[in-house]
């Protein structure tokens, strides 16, 4: 079986020039740009080619299931599994979507942020940013707030998408977080941003020391809750922006949930953290054999996305893991909803477990095979290779014809092994779409 996630003691030196098949190479590549995205410090989801991977959280509305995927679509299930439409786009979809007023509103590569009917999938409005848009929707007051790699946060018309003002930040922006009136952000260029909608300015700014992960804030009382790349993870006041504590890990600290009295991050250094919210102190830690990019609290249990392929079921007073279900990708965003847990894994699949025994009661698969590819970081590590893939018995012919249509991602010669984005430079950046 195959296996996407990285674990310890794993080794990455490859320099090859020979001819490989397709799914195996690609697990090989992925291993290693990984371990050298960890390793530089860098964030790799502006880097995802297209492929069948599914990173964004689901939503549920009207016993429907919305989420995006790698594959450039947009899908709405049934709450059997059962497909009901799908919208193309022109770029990979990254973050997650928000239903309101019977639409459903969601970003993509493509440079462009898409309001669709949710009942039908047929286009509301589109509008175009200057960046990739990769990243979570807010809905507020009639408002929607996109973020863009174009260095802005948009806000746009609910009913029509024309855009009604824009903040101009120092970086990529991938999520925001509204809370009394009052938006959250902060990714590229390591500042996190409060802004008061009414009066239209910035109120205060917190620098970190590498990228925020400010997609999305939470709060708790008087603080607001974010990790950065750095290591640290911060608790602000979110009316002065003065630091009232923060815990170091050993690697890069992800965005975070509150629950009670107790807030729950995941980071680059395979851990899940349990900490007091008033003081930051340590109440427990839950080791993984991958990445923790993302964990949700839902019902008394904490909900673990591991980049060792799992999702972890584990108590959220003690720490104390309950169940665990293997994928064969790693996974990110999770979400809970009336005792089922949905969640996407980089094995392309969509999946529904039962919240309480971890049981599968159903898995999508996207419309590609193969899991998306990653750019690797320019870093002084050379790994070079002319790969030439081969068709796997399991693609059937009517596969290949889908799989065919994104061509311009698959040249047989990339510049990195395994890439699969013959147009993509990575000084290209519609190098998506």
């Amino acid at each position: 079986m195959a296996r996407y996630g990285y674990f310890p003691g794993d080794e990455f030196k490859v320099s090859v020039s020979t001819t490989f098949d397709r799914r195996q190479f690609g697990e090989l590549e992925l291993l290693g740009t990984l371990m050298r995205y960890k390793e530089t410090q860098k964030d790799f989801w502006d880097r995802i080619g297209v492929g069948g991977s599914v990173t964004t959280a689901a939503v549920l509305w009207n016993d429907m299931l919305f989420f995006g995927a790698c594959d450039k679509n947009f899908y709405c299930l049934d709450l059997d599994g059962k497909e009901r439409w799908r919208f193309r786009t022109n770029g990979v979809i990254l973050g997650k979507a928000v239903i309101h007023d019977g639409k459903v509103f969601f970003e993509s590569s493509d440079y462009n942020v898409y309001a669709l009917d949710a009942m039908t999938g047929k286009l509301v409005w589109r509008f175009s940013t200057s960046g990739p848009a990769l990243g979570h929707i807010l809905v507020h007051n009639g408002i929607v707030y996109a973020n863009s790699f174009d260095k802005n946060v948009y806000a746009l018309d609910e009913n029509t998408g024309k855009e009604m003002w824009r903040i101009q930040t120092v970086g990529g922006q991938t999520g925001t977080m509204e809370k009394d009136g009052i938006l959250y952000f902060g990714y590229v260029g390591g500042v996190f941003y409060v802004f008061d909608i009414q009066a239209k300015k910035v109120l205060w700014t917190f620098k970190t020391q590498k990228d925020a992960c400010g997609w999305e804030p939470c709060f708790w009382g008087d603080n607001v809750y974010f990790g950065s790349f750095e290591g640290n993870f911060y608790a602000l006041n979110r009316k002065t922006g003065e630091l009232a504590w923060k815990f170091s890990a050993a690697d890069a600290a992800f965005p975070a949930t509150v629950s009670g009295d107790r807030v729950y991050f995941g980071s680059n250094d395979f851990n899940a953290y349990c900490l007091d919210a008033e003081t930051g102190r340590l109440i427990w830690k839950l080791k993984t054999a991958g990445i923790v990019n993302y964990l949700l609290e839902s019902g008394g249990r904490v909900y673990v996305g591991s980049y060792d392929n799992n999702i972890y079921s584990v108590d959220s007073v003690s720490g104390h893991e309950i169940w665990r279900f293997r994928t064969n990708g790693f996974v990110n965003y999770i979400s809970v909803i009336n005792g089922r847990v949905y969640f996407g894994s980089w094995d392309c699949h969509m999946y529904c477990l039962d919240a309480g025994t971890g049981k599968l009661i159903w898995k999508f698969k996207t419309s590609l095979g193969t899991p998306s590819p990653i750019e690797p970081p320019e870093t002084g590590i050379i790994r070079s290779a002319e790969v030439v893939w081969r068709a796997t018995e399991e693609e059937a012919e009517g596969k290949k014809a889908e799989e065919r249509q994104f061509s311009d991602y698959a040249d047989t010669k990339t510049e990195y092994a395994g890439i699969g984005m013959g147009n993509y430079t990575g000084k290209k950046k519609r190098g998506y779409v």
